[in-house]
């Protein structure tokens, strides 16, 4: 029987290969990026199981049409809602959005500037929907290189600092090196169990 972690690395291995044989396909691309995007969810919805998060994933596929307000402000939904406590009483949201992604080599996170002010839209949605005061939106990165052993945390002000100093799919884009003190990296043990 295959360990935990064993099993995840054959995972990861499958959903990458799937997607770039989907990718091949022009009919097929989008969806590429779609399986991929649930691999990222699957893995982050474990991962909040395992350190016992308390979070709503906010239903994509079920809810295709996004609010006026949000699409007007050109946002984005995000995939999970973290519990903080009564957050409308304290004035503070935390949301979240998993990343299934190619990192160089696990030392950097690429992100299209279309697809940023996407996420600054959805944080103006939240302030002005909510009459909240503090939004953060939490970046759970799971590189592909590293099979699901390793993941990245970071929050959308570690981006909004850069400038475009990048490209993605030849769309300008913002480029974090996950050596900035802003990223928290951590190697996780399927197999072990949390105290």
């Amino acid at each position: 029987m295959r360990k935990k972690s064993e099993r995840w690395v054959v995972y990861s291995k499958v959903i990458q290969d799937t997607a770039d044989e989907m990718r091949k396909n022009p009919k097929l691309r989008e969806q590429a990026g779609s399986l991929e995007g649930d691999a990222g969810e699957i893995m982050t919805e474990k991962l909040f199981s395992k350190l016992n998060f308390d979070y709503e994933k906010v239903p994509q596929k079920v809810l295709k049409k996004i609010p006026k307000h949000l699409s007007e402000l050109g946002g984005k939904r995000p995939d999970y809602i973290i519990s903080i406590g009564d957050s409308f009483a304290n004035s503070s949201v935390v949301v979240a959005d998993a990343k299934f992604y190619s990192t160089n080599g696990q030392s950097e996170f690429v992100i299209e500037e279309d697809e940023y002010n996407k996420y600054c839209g959805l944080i103006q949605y939240i302030k002005e929907q909510y009459e909240v005061q503090d939004v953060t939106l939490l970046f759970f990165v799971w590189p592909k290189e590293s099979h699901f052993q390793t993941y990245y945390i970071f929050d959308l002000d570690a981006l909004s600092k850069l400038p475009a100093n990048a490209t993605r799919d030849g769309k300008p884009a913002k480029k974090l090196l996950f050596s900035d003190p802003t990223v928290l990296k951590f190697d996780i043990d399927w197999d072990e169990e949390l105290a």
